[in-house]
């Protein structure tokens, strides 16, 4: 290597630490200021209150007693939370994303007893949905000036293709086996890879559920009222039961039933379509 070569090396490396560096400024004056602030706890305390309080309403137009305060008290916990990490991720680099959403949003989940591992995953997980979710969906806006498409547009193009991915951390709470835990802590822990397969398939089968409620589309253009259908195969597919995953995936399978008989028959009616057909 020429003396030239160690000198662009050395250039190339200082130019990149700038920006890290920066990056890194202003994640430190975040974090110095949440943590002489008690920001973080006060935040966690003003998320579960609010929960509470919408838990609360929730639980009193529940007129045939099918649900619990506790169960929807969580979920709103992780819903504001979810929000929370989407507007704090937006904007910064990755690593600052999980640094910020760390010390101000997994304190609300500490809180509920979650598991620390859990934890930094969910909100790890929706501060770098950020990159996708609009209005600042930069990782979006850097493709749309690669492809010279409209920011805005291309930003919420992004957030429905990305749609099905957004119930994922919430099995990482009420199925963590999916992340491997307790096993992947602690050896001496089987793991139980039937629970595993069976929380995989329903998140895999989730996931397609609530991408084809955003888009509107499964196996064709989806009515109001199978998105609404497919909408509610989502959420029991997030529930790690065997009712709800049966439910869940009866709902699924019926519209994607609907939508491939509506299919045949629309290619049926078109003109040509049995002499095609018996050629």
């Amino acid at each position: 290597m020429r003396v030239s070569d160690i000198l662009s090396a050395l250039e190339w490396g200082t130019r990149n630490a700038l920006s890290i560096g920066a990056a890194c400024a202003c994640v430190g004056f975040i974090v110095g200021a949440t943590t002489l602030t008690g920001l973080g706890l006060k935040f966690a305390a003003t998320v579960i209150n609010l929960a509470n309080a919408a838990g609360s309403t929730v639980i009193s137009l529940d007129f045939f007693n099918l649900l619990t305060l506790k169960g929807v008290t969580l979920f709103f916990t992780l819903l504001f939370t979810m929000f929370a990490c989407f507007i704090l991720g937006m904007g910064i680099p990755t690593t600052a994303q999980y640094i910020v959403a760390s010390m101000i949003a997994a304190p609300a989940l500490l809180q509920w007893g979650i598991n620390p591992l859990v934890s930094h995953f969910f909100v790890f997980y929706y501060s770098i949905l950020a990159d996708v979710t609009p209005p600042v969906a930069l990782a979006a806006y850097a493709a749309s000036g690669i492809s010279g498409a409209d920011p805005f547009r291309t930003g919420l193009r992004a957030f429905t293709l990305s749609s099905g991915g957004f119930i994922v951390p919430f099995v990482f709470v009420s199925a963590p086996i999916v992340l491997g835990y307790p096993s992947i802590l602690d050896p001496n822990v089987p793991m139980d890879w039937v629970w595993f397969c069976q929380v995989l398939f329903t998140l895999i089968a989730g996931a397609i559920a609530l991408g084809a409620t955003v888009i509107g589309y499964l196996a064709d253009r989806s009515t109001i009222l199978e998105r609404v259908l497919t909408g509610l195969a989502a959420a029991f597919l997030i529930m790690p039961e065997n009712i709800t995953d049966i439910l869940g995936l009866g709902l699924l399978f019926a519209v994607y039933v609907i939508h491939k008989l509506r299919k045949r028959r629309r290619k049926l009616q078109t003109p040509g379509a049995p002499a095609e057909t018996a050629a």
